[in-house]
């Protein structure tokens, strides 16, 4: 493709744990051109260099004074992704996303959101349609009915350590694979300790589902980690979804593993391409991007409302909240990055390299 008809694509993070992957996989993007890096930290050039990336800048700010890219990825911290996702919307950048939790408060994921849709920006969020191999053809394959009607639901994993970071994926996935939203929590924490503050923390109980199903969120048990985030039984099989989605039809004797055509094919070597691929497709066609803003808000407002109902002993809360000024403090790195605080956190004994 002629380079002046490529995608101008900025990536802010770049040089992080998961912005690199962000990085190098639009730089490699034959319909892209990666014309700006925005990144603080002191390794910032040598991304740069290694990815041919012509500009550099140390706030996303600083990148819109002059520039309005197409595509702009901000792979940052929490605490300074909804700024930037806002400016992006506010500076006309066609196509913007972040990483998970979407923000602290759920007041500024509204905000988020609805800035996008007011200036009719599509909003990606997070990679929970792209953890499950085949994901979107797989809800399309269940709305047909092809093993019958949702009968139940539960996470058997319960939402360990982070019912906000990490659970967010898996809040995602239940509304996404059900087409379902939450109309009332009940919620316990899995230590009761962590019920009377805003630290992110796991978190267990029942979800009312809008179609008059509960879905019961097991207490974690951190040595039985199951491998499935979601199972789902429908009235002629059974799902567990989670890594390779395994697919049960019919029941009892009769019952058989099955394994749809569409998810024989081949995936992307570059586990990132899709995630990446829904932001281009966003950009062509102007509607919202799959695994959107507004996914990650719903999650985040599922979150809050366990966690309130855990601070009240596991009273029922209603949703959408009212006090839309509730909020979960993620974990220092994913607020304030592992420059901040420190690799190790996150497993790492140093920095990321390019990937």
């Amino acid at each position: 493709m002629d380079k002046a008809n490529k995608l101008k694509i900025a990536v802010a993070g770049g040089a992080g744990v998961w912005g690199r992957h962000y990085l190098k996989t639009f730089s490699e993007h034959p319909r892209c051109e990666v014309v700006a890096l925005v990144d603080q930290s002191d390794r910032r050039d040598r991304f740069a260099q290694h990815y041919e990336v012509p500009l550099v800048f140390d706030t996303v700010e600083e990148l819109l004074t002059d520039h309005t890219p197409d595509i702009v990825a901000n792979i940052l911290p929490v605490e300074a992704a909804p700024a930037a996702v806002m400016a992006c919307a506010e500076a006309g950048v066609k196509v913007v996303c972040c990483e998970k939790p979407i923000a602290v408060q759920l007041s500024v994921a509204d905000q988020m959101v609805k800035v996008c849709r007011d200036k009719g920006i599509p909003f990606g969020c997070g990679t929970a349609y792209f953890e499950v191999p085949h994901f979107v053809e797989l809800i399309e394959w269940l709305r047909v009915g092809k093993i019958g009607d949702l009968v139940s639901v539960s996470i058997p994993g319960g939402l360990l350590l982070e019912v906000s970071g990490a659970g967010c994926v898996v809040l995602t996935m239940l509304r996404a694979i059900t087409g379902l939203e939450v109309d009332w929590v009940e919620g316990l924490t899995e230590h009761a300790r962590d019920s009377q503050n805003d630290e992110d923390c796991g978190c267990y109980g029942w979800l009312g589902l809008s179609n008059g199903l509960v879905c019961n969120v097991v207490k974690p048990r951190p040595a039985h980690w199951p491998r499935s985030k979601v199972f789902l039984e429908y009235s002629d099989g059974y799902l567990w979804l989670g890594g390779d989605p395994v697919i049960i039809k019919r029941k009892g004797v009769a019952s058989e593993p099955v394994v749809p055509k569409f998810m024989q094919e081949p995936l992307p070597e570059d586990s990132f391409l899709l995630p990446v691929e829904r932001l281009i497709s966003a950009f062509d066609t102007g509607e919202e991007a799959i695994c959107s803003g507004h996914d990650y808000r719903q999650a985040l407002e599922i979150a809050c409302a366990l966690k309130l109902s855990a601070k009240e002993g596991g009273r029922r809360v209603m949703l959408p909240l009212q006090d839309r000024s509730v909020q979960i403090l993620p974990a220092l790195w994913r607020r304030k990055g592992g420059d901040v605080a420190g690799w190790r956190h996150i497993g790492r004994d140093s920095a990321p390299d390019v990937v």
